[in-house]
C-alpha cells in the first residue's frame, strides 16, 4: 500500500490494523511506532514522526479503520517580545569591520522571529521541515539584520526546469535543494554592498553548516523576490535569475522572480542523478480483496505523481480490453486518448514507471521457484515502413530505422515464462565502457538485472542468467565470479571468440577441441522449435551427445588470468537430410562435471526459445511495428504496455502446456470466466468443467474454441495466434457488456 511517497508492506499494513484496533496507542506513539516498524527516518537519522502523523489518517481511510482520539491540542506559544535593537548604520561595508553570517542560537530564536515580524515585508516565516536561521553582525555595529534557509517546496516550475530533473530524481535529491525564504537588511542600515557579502558569505557556510546539522550537504540554494526589486544584491553575489513562479500560490496573486546559486561545482549531476532499484525484496503484497489482474501488473507504480500512477493503472486496463488495437481503437473517448498521449509524451515518466508494477509482480512469481532462468535477447522492431516520421530511431540493418530492444525475460526451467524483467530501447544511444566491446554493455546489465531480481527473491531462490553467443564476452565471465553466490550464467560459446583453457599439464589448449575430445557422458534428445524467415526450418526433435568438463578459460589477449568454468558440448551425430546437425558448446556457472548436471544445462539452454516465441507474439498480436509516434522514447512506452499485454497471452500458452494441472481460478478473473461461457453457449458448446475445479489447460481449450480451435491428439491445446484472438474476442465481449449494464443502469435512473 503507497501513502504519499512511502510504501507500507503487508505485515506493517497488519499491525496496524491490530494496533488501532487494540487501542493501546495514542496518536503519536503510533505514529513513533510506526516509523521504528518502516524505519521511516530523516537524512539526519532522527524518526520521522511527524510526516508519519500527518499520514495516520490516510492510511485509516485507506484500511476503513478508525484512529485513536486526538488527545488535546499542544499549549499555545507565548507571544514574541518586541524586537528594539534597530541600529542606524550608514557608512562604507569597510567601516563596518569584519561583517559575519552567524548560527542562532536555540534561546534567541524568538527574538529573530520578532525580528522577521517587525521588519521583513512577508513577517516570520512559516515553513515546515527542515530550517537554519543566521544573524547578520558586523565587528563595530553589531546586528544588521538576518536570513534563513529551509527545506525546498515540493514544486517549482521554473526552479525544476532550470535542474532539468525528472519526478523520481526530484524525489531521491530534493533534500539537496535549499531555499532562502527570508533575507532582511534591517530599514535603518544603509550599507553599499553589504547584501551581496552577506549572501556570498552565507552561501560559502551554508553546505557545512547544513551537513553538520542535517546529514547532507546542499547543492543548489534558490529564492523568490518580488517584481518591485530587481534583485541587484543577488546578482552581485553569483545568483542567477531563472524564471517566475505562477503566482497561483501566492495570497496576492502575483508572479515572484526565482534566483538560484549553485552550492557546488557538480550541483547538475548530483540532483538529477538518482539509482532506483528495479526490484524491492519480495513479500506478500497488500492488494484489496476485489484486486484484478490489472492492479496486479499495474497498479503498484510508486511514480511521486499519484495521477500518473492512476493513469498507468487506466491505461493497463485499456491495453487489457483491447489487445493489439491501435491508440484511436483503444480509446473511443477522446479525453482519454489525449490523457493517454499525454502521458506517453510526459517527460516525468518512462518505461521504467510503466513496468514497476508488473516487475515486482514477476519477482514475487519468480520466488516461487527454487531456480528461475532470466532470459536476454535483443529483437528489432522495423518503422522503416511507416509514412510517419519519427524522431529517435536508430539503424537497424542497412537503411532501415527502428528500435533495437534488449528484452530479458524470467522463465522457469520447465517452461513457463513469469514476467518482462527488463526493456532496453536504448542501449545503441549510450557509450559502451572502454573495458567492453562495443554495444555488449547491453548483455552485462541485463545480468545486472538478474542479480537484482535474486536479492529481492531472497536465498531460497537461484536465479540463472542465460545469454546467446553475442553474450559471450569476458567481461560478463567477470562479473559473474563476482558475484558467483548470488547469480548464475549460462552462455552458448561464440565460435569466433576461440576460447583458450588449460589442459591436464597446465598447458593452453583450444577449449572447444578440449571438451569435445572427451567420451560421451549422456544422450538426449532436444526439441528444436520451427522457425520463419531467412533461416527458415521445420520442428524436429534431435537426439545429442554430451560432454561435461570443469575447465579454467583464459582471458583473451596477453592477459594470463583464467576463470572456473562449466563447458558442455551438445552435438547430433546425423541430422536428417536438409538440416544442419545441432551442435550447442555451452558455458555455465552451475554444478558439478557430470551427466546430470549437463542434461539439466542443456536443458536450461533449451528453454531459451521462449523468448524467441515471445518476440512473435508481441509483433504479430500487439502489432507494435504499426505504431505511430513523434518519438521514438514514446514508441518504448508504448511497448511496455505491449510487453506486459503479450506476457498475459503468452503466459496463458505456456501455463497450459508446462503447467497444465494448475487451477485456473487462481490466475483467471471471475468475469473472464462468465464471459467465456457465454460465448461458449452461442456456439452451442459448455464449459469443460465449473470454474472451482478448471484447470488452465482445460481453460485454455475452452477459450481457444471460441475462435475455432478442434483439439486433437496431436494438437491438443491451442497455440499461441488462436489464444491472441480468442482473448481479444474475449475482452471485446467483457467491454460490450460492461457498456450494456452501465446503459440499463442509466435506464432506470
Amino acid at each position: 500500500m503507497k501513502i504519499g511517497l512511502r510504501q507500507f508492506e503487508n505485515d506493517d499494513v497488519e499491525w496496524f490494523r491490530e494496533a488501532v484496533a487494540g487501542n493501546a496507542y495514542s496518536r503519536y506513539s503510533l505514529a513513533k511506532e510506526l516509523c521504528l516498524r518502516v524505519g521511516w527516518r530523516g537524512s539526519g537519522g532522527k524518526l520521522s514522526v511527524t510526516q508519519a502523523y500527518l499520514a495516520l489518517p490516510k492510511l485509516a481511510r485507506e484500511l476503513s479503520v478508525s484512529l485513536p482520539e486526538v488527545c488535546g491540542s499542544r499549549p499555545v506559544e507565548s507571544s514574541l517580545p518586541e524586537y528594539s535593537e534597530a541600529p542606524s548604520v550608514s557608512c562604507a561595508v569597510e567601516q563596518l569591520g569584519a561583517v559575519s553570517v552567524e548560527p542562532v542560537a536555540p534561546a534567541d530564536t524568538k527574538r529573530w522571529r520578532a525580528m522577521m515580524r517587525d521588519f521583513h515585508p512577508r513577517g516570520e516565516p512559516h515553513l515546515p521541515g527542515k530550517a537554519l536561521k543566521y544573524w547578520i553582525t558586523s565587528e563595530r555595529c553589531g546586528r544588521l539584520g538576518g536570513l534563513s534557509f529551509h527545506a525546498a517546496s515540493w514544486h517549482e516550475k521554473a526552479r525544476d526546469e532550470h535542474i532539468g530533473w525528472g519526478a523520481r530524481a526530484r524525489v531521491a535529491n530534493l533534500g539537496l535543494v535549499v531555499n532562502n525564504a527570508r533575507f532582511l537588511i534591517l530599514p535603518e542600515v544603509r550599507v553599499y554592498g553589504l547584501a551581496s557579502t552577506v549572501l556570498d558569505i552565507a552561501t560559502g557556510r551554508l553546505g557545512a553548516d547544513w551537513q553538520a546539522t542535517y546529514g547532507e550537504t546542499p547543492a543548489l540554494a534558490y529564492t523568490h523576490i518580488d517584481q518591485s526589486h530587481t534583485g541587484t544584491s543577488y546578482r552581485a553575489a553569483g545568483w542567477a535569475h531563472v524564471g517566475e513562479t505562477s503566482g497561483r500560490k501566492c495570497s496576492e496573486g502575483e508572479k515572484k522572480q526565482v534566483f538560484m546559486r549553485p552550492l557546488c561545482d557538480n550541483w547538475r549531476a548530483r540532483l538529477c542523478g538518482h539509482s532506483s532499484p528495479r526490484f524491492r525484496p519480495v513479500v506478500d503484497a497488500y492488494l484489496k480483496d476485489d484486486a484484478t489482474w490489472t492492479d496486479v501488473e499495474y497498479g503498484g507504480s510508486t511514480h511521486p505523481d499519484g495521477r500518473v500512477a492512476q493513469r498507468i493503472l487506466s491505461m493497463g486496463n485499456d491495453w487489457r480490453l483491447a489487445p493489439g488495437d491501435q491508440m484511436p481503437q483503444k480509446f473511443a473517448c477522446q479525453a482519454n486518448m489525449k490523457a493517454a498521449y499525454r502521458l506517453l509524451n510526459s517527460d516525468n515518466v518512462d518505461m521504467d514507471d510503466i513496468l514497476e508494477s508488473h516487475r515486482q509482480a514477476s519477482a514475487a512469481r519468480c520466488a516461487l521457484y527454487p531456480t528461475v532462468l532470466a532470459v536476454q535477447d535483443t529483437t528489432t522492431l522495423n518503422y522503416d515502413t511507416l509514412k510517419h516520421s519519427t524522431e529517435g530511431l536508430t539503424k537497424i540493418g542497412g537503411t532501415a530505422k527502428g528500435i533495437m530492444a534488449h528484452v530479458n525475460l524470467a522463465l522457469t526451467p520447465a517452461g513457463r515464462m513469469l514476467g518482462v524483467l527488463d526493456i532496453d530501447g536504448q542501449f545503441r544511444n549510450r557509450c559502451a565502457p572502454e573495458d567492453a566491446p562495443e554495444e555488449s554493455i547491453r548483455w552485462i546489465e541485463g545480468f545486472e538485472t538478474a542479480s537484482e531480481l535474486a536479492s529481492a527473491c531472497g536465498a531460497g531462490t537461484r536465479v540463472v542468467s542465460v545469454c546467446d553467443r553475442e553474450g559471450d564476452i569476458w567481461e560478463l565471465f567477470e562479473r559473474q565470479a563476482e558475484l558467483n553466490d548470488a547469480v548464475g550464467l549460462l552462455v552458448r560459446s561464440n565460435a569466433a571468440r576461440r576460447r583458450k583453457t588449460l589442459d591436464d599439464d597446465d598447458e593452453l589448449a583450444d577449449l572447444r577441441s578440449h571438451v569435445e575430445g572427451l567420451e560421451p557422458v549422456a544422450s538426449r534428445p532436444v526439441q528444436i522449435e520451427a522457425q520463419g524467415g531467412n533461416r527458415a526450418r521445420k520442428a524436429r526433435k534431435a537426439r545429442v551427445s554430451l560432454r561435461i568438463a570443469r575447465v579454467q578459460i583464459k582471458a583473451p589477449g596477453k592477459d594470463t588470468s583464467t576463470l572456473p568454468l562449466i563447458a558442455v558440448s551438445a552435438m547430433e551425430r546425423k541430422a536428417p537430410s536438409g538440416h544442419e546437425p545441432l551442435n550447442w558448446f555451452l558455458l555455465c556457472s552451475e554444478g558439478e562435471a557430470d551427466s546430470d548436471n549437463a542434461a539439466r544445462i542443456v536443458g536450461w539452454y533449451e528453454k531459451r526459445w521462449g523468448i524467441e516465441e515471445y518476440f512473435r507474439v508481441v509483433k504479430s498480436g500487439c502489432q507494435v511495428e504499426k505504431r505511430q509516434f513523434d518519438d521514438a522514447e514514446d514508441m518504448l512506452k508504448c511497448l511496455a504496455f505491449d510487453a506486459i499485454t503479450a506476457w498475459r497471452v503468452f503466459d496463458l500458452h505456456r501455463m497450459a502446456k508446462y503447467e497444465p494441472n494448475l487451477r485456473a481460478a487462481e490466475v483467471i478473473e471471475a468475469e473472464e470466466f462468465k464471459v467465456l461461457e457465454v460465448l461458449l453457449f452461442h456456439i452451442g458448446r459448455r464449459l469443460i468443467r465449473p470454474p472451482p475445479e478448471m484447470t488452465i489447460l482445460e481453460y485454455t481449450v475452452d477459450l481457444g474454441r471460441i475462435s475455432g480451435f478442434r483439439p486433437t491428439k496431436r494438437q491438443p491445446m491451442p497455440g499461441t495466434k488462436i489464444l491472441w484472438m480468442a482473448r481479444k474476442k474475449q475482452m471485446e465481449s467483457i467491454q460490450t457488456i460492461k457498456a450494456y449494464n452501465a446503459y440499463k443502469a442509466m435506464q432506470q435512473d
